[in-house]
């Protein structure tokens, strides 16, 4: 069971000591992330102020920088947490985490790569057709006609703007959900596969392969699972986006970034136990 009482008090009871093992590798990166984001935001401000005394390279090698360095930190960090919420469930035994993490950190960034690859493709071979089909209703969803949805004979040319925006709100749902959803299904499906490199024994052997395996662990468990990553990423994300209010000094700003980071390895501590709790089922169950 993914939302069980039992894991939500083991991650409390474990947060405490995992904290205290990788606060002070991990949390270093998130001021540094933090860091090139507000320094983008000032770039992209000062060119939006002066467009022509702003140098638009500048702004997109920062940002390169940000996406390449966030992705990098996400698989370090996930790696990180999991080996030290592995370590606290056996009181500390086994092998210390900044030298695992830098171990099996290639093989988990290729296989995270290849699994961002993969969701990439499930969702971009369905952008063409869907476009050729969206076009068109999204022109008569914009003159304000529904009856390409609702087939009524008499359906009138106008309505009053709230009734309006909920049909378009539902159109544009109905028109975009089957093109949306392999992606969002393919997203779940590689929720765990850079913990596979470094923890499943069958994959150091060259017996399994990562994409396989993740999409096997999420099995019987995709929509539980689904919600979790959208807690696990969305919650610490709304706190962080409150740092970069124009009213917000620098105090509060490191107080909701530190916030942030707290809940985010919260999360990264129960979606670790979930990972080896499925993987543990998924074994025993073969």
């Amino acid at each position: 069971m993914i939302w069980s009482k039992a894991r939500w008090q083991h991650s409390f009871e474990l947060f405490p000591r995992v904290l205290k093992e990788v606060a002070f590798y991990l949390f270093p990166l998130s001021l540094l992330l933090w860091g090139l984001e507000y320094y983008t935001q000032i770039l992209n401000k000062q060119r939006f102020e002066n467009p022509y005394e702003s140098s638009m390279t500048l702004i997109l090698v920062v940002g390169l920088s940000g996406v390449i360095i966030q992705s990098l930190t996400s698989v370090f960090s996930m790696l990180f947490i999991a080996k030290s919420t592995q370590r606290q469930m056996h009181n500390g035994q086994g092998d210390f985490c900044l030298p695992f993490t830098i171990k099996h950190f290639n093989a988990s960034l290729i296989e995270s790569t290849r699994g961002f690859i993969s969701v990439g493709l499930y969702t971009l071979v369905l952008i063409i057709p869907a476009s050729l089909i969206i076009g068109p209703a999204w022109e008569a969803l914009n003159l304000g006609s529904l009856q390409i949805i609702t087939r009524l004979p008499n359906a009138p040319n106008a309505k009053p703007d709230a009734f309006a925006s909920i049909d378009r709100l539902f159109a544009y749902s109905v028109f975009f959900l089957p093109f949306v959803a392999p992606g969002l299904m393919r997203w779940v499906q590689m929720m765990f596969v850079s913990l596979i490199p470094a923890f499943d024994p069958s994959y150091q052997n060259g017996d399994i392969d990562a994409l396989k395996k993740s999409s096997q662990l999420v099995q019987g468990a995709w929509f539980s699972l689904l919600f979790l990553l959208i807690f696990t990423m969305l919650l610490p994300t709304v706190i962080a986006e409150q740092s970069k209010g124009a009213d917000v000094s620098l105090v509060m700003g490191f107080v909701y970034l530190t916030l942030s980071w707290l809940v985010s390895l919260f999360f990264g501590i129960y979606l670790s136990l979930t990972f080896f709790a499925r993987w543990s089922f998924k074994t025993s169950s073969r």
